[in-house]
């Protein structure tokens, strides 16, 4: 006899909060069997070119840290999560054999790996009768409400972006609803939490809590003091982060941002924001309409550059902050600790990796993959199509002058100064280049380039400043 239960299969929706699929689940079964699987494919499997593990030990310690706050915020409400290491697809089946269930709840992903686990679950479901319900959970609007089917989604973000604000709301947060309860053995085992990551902490923890904090508080300051762009930019990037593994709705952020006082710098920091979020449903939606095409050489033009390379030598250099560009360097040394940048930080370093190294685009994408905390397949493969000149939109290839980037971003050098002690002794004229400073200067600076900082990896014609 079939009873009413449901499992919800938790994914990159690490939250209670405006979860469609927990939603839907609670309000059709009378059980609900929360599961989260940490799935030893994304764990342990290795990248394609570089054979580093596609899931680092920061975005490891960050996503341990969000299936934990998941699983206490279930317990609080008297519900709570299973926890499995393995195949999705096949403990999912055998849990749904063992509670007899009639469907699995789970909001869909799109891209390759994630799809092959969504429809292999299908398979083995449909064979005992029973099946995958979907639901929407990744974007700030829902597929259903834009004016455009996915097929015929505008190729150039401004465009898309024209299109949503000028004939699409953004639909409210869902209220929350009680999580039906389920009922087990005293015995059955629930699972733990795993330990595979080196690391006692990230940066930041991670959690849907953490998360819906740091966010009042940035609300608060808006709505009492004012924001300082420049420090709010980075605040904000910061409660972005939680965006990846849905620890945080896009809706929930953006209706939070529409309810800040509109007066001085909060206009600039909300239109910052509310652009990222744009940006993050524009990819995921090329992702959609162009499916693998964005994981491709040529990326979604099918423009191959054949004068790159995949030189590891030059791309060690890269990656270990060693290319003898100050600011370059500081951000990857930054990247390296702590698995994250800024936005600006990012293209900066993969433009510089493009254009002035002349490497593959997808080392550099492989290599955000292991290292960020906040990896999100679209939204990074996408970027790196975007900057690489190789997607949808025709104002693409992005080539960032690095120095100017250095004045804008770091013009007293204290940034580069944090990350490289090194050139600690620089004055200000110099610390983005010290490659033009004489051997006798330097050495009044107490600094041997190429021995206490390398010397450029790139040619004098491309290091004019």
């Amino acid at each position: 006899m079939r009873n009413n239960r449901a499992i919800v299969w938790f994914q990159k929706d690490l939250r209670i909060h405006d979860n469609e699929a927990l939603n839907e689940a609670s309000s059709n079964a009378q059980e609900v069997i929360p599961v989260y699987v940490f799935d030893e494919r994304a764990l342990n499997n290795q990248t394609e070119i570089l054979s580093v593990e596609k899931t680092g030990p920061f975005r490891t310690r960050f996503l341990v840290d969000s299936v934990r706050d998941l699983q206490e915020s279930l317990r609080q409400r008297g519900s709570d999560l299973i926890i499995r290491e393995g195949v999705s697809e096949d403990i999912l089946f055998e849990l749904a054999k063992e509670f007899n269930v009639d469907a699995v709840y789970c909001n869909r992903e799109r891209t390759r790996e994630e799809v092959f686990r969504q429809e292999s679950l299908e398979r083995l479901l449909w064979s005992i009768g029973r099946e995958v319900r979907y639901s929407r959970g990744k974007m700030l609007y829902y597929t259903s409400d834009l004016p455009f089917p996915i097929t015929h989604s505008p190729d150039n973000f401004q465009q898309f972006r024209k299109e949503v604000e000028r004939f699409v709301n953004v639909r409210f947060p869902l209220e929350e609803i009680p999580i039906p309860s389920f009922n087990l053995k005293k015995d059955f085992d629930r699972g733990t939490l795993p330990n595979k990551s080196s690391l006692d902490q990230c940066f930041l923890t991670g959690g849907e809590r953490e998360a819906l904090a740091m966010l009042d508080v940035l609300s608060e300051k808006a709505n009492t003091e004012g924001l300082c762009f420049r420090n709010a930019k980075d605040e904000l990037e910061h409660v972005m982060i939680y965006l990846s593994d849905g620890c945080l709705s896009p809706k929930k952020m953006f209706h939070a941002l529409k309810e800040w006082k509109n007066i001085g710098e909060n206009r600039r920091v909300i239109d910052f924001a509310v652009k990222a979020l744009l940006w993050r449903d524009f990819y995921r939606l090329m992702g959609k309409k162009y499916r693998d095409l964005i994981f491709e050489p040529g990326g979604i033009k099918g423009k191959v550059d054949t004068n790159v390379t995949k030189e590891l030598t030059l791309f060690n250099i890269w990656k270990e902050g060693r290319t003898g560009i100050p600011y370059v360097d500081a951000c990857m040394l930054k990247l390296k600790q702590i698995g994250y940048l800024h936005s600006h930080e990012k293209k900066l370093i993969a433009s510089f990796l493009i254009y002035n190294l002349k490497l593959d685009w997808r080392l550099g994408a492989e290599y955000f993959e292991n290292m960020l905390i906040n990896y999100d397949p679209c939204s990074v493969w996408g970027f790196w199509n975007f900057i690489a000149g190789i997607s949808s939109d025709e104002k693409d290839g992005v080539e960032v002058n690095w120095y100017r980037e250095s004045i804008k971003y770091d013009p007293e050098g204290d940034f580069v100064k944090k990350w490289i002690p090194a050139l600690t002794d620089l004055p200000k004229k110099y610390i983005h280049k010290p490659f033009r400073l004489s051997e006798d200067e330097l050495k009044g600076y107490n600094l041997k380039l190429g021995a206490d900082y390398p010397a450029p990896a790139i040619s004098s014609a491309r290091t004019s400043c």
